[in-house]
């Protein structure tokens, strides 16, 4: 898909109705290179990246890295098979500009638990 296509099917996901569960995002998934895993040590003996899913985890378990003094941790991604966050789009906006063909947007994403 293309730039373009991205940002009309977020589009056309944040505008839709409750009712049709296939329009409507229930899940971000985003995923970034990341050269270090939860303890701070390479993902890989070969130093190369690993895709992890954006979250709002903190490295090391229950009071340790940057965990100390956290009383309920969220998981730090051990790969690019985690789950995403569930939530929705709360908004969206994309500026088609015709100087460019790359695309710019903002979006603001509410997490949330959201039934089945």
């Amino acid at each position: 898909m293309t730039a373009h296509e991205v940002a009309q099917l977020i589009h056309a996901s944040v505008d839709s109705s409750g009712i049709a569960k296939n329009q409507s995002l229930k899940e971000l998934v985003v995923l970034y290179p990341s050269k270090v895993n939860g303890s701070y040590s390479y993902w890989n003996a070969d130093q190369s990246t690993t895709l992890i899913p954006w979250t709002f985890g903190a490295r090391g378990n229950k009071q340790e890295y940057d965990n100390i003094g956290v009383p309920f941790p969220n998981a730090f991604p051990t790969g690019p098979n985690d789950k995403g966050m569930t939530g929705f789009v709360r908004s969206f906006s994309t500026p088609l500009e015709a100087e460019t063909v790359e695309i710019s947007f903002t979006m603001g994403f509410e997490v949330a638990i959201i039934a089945p």
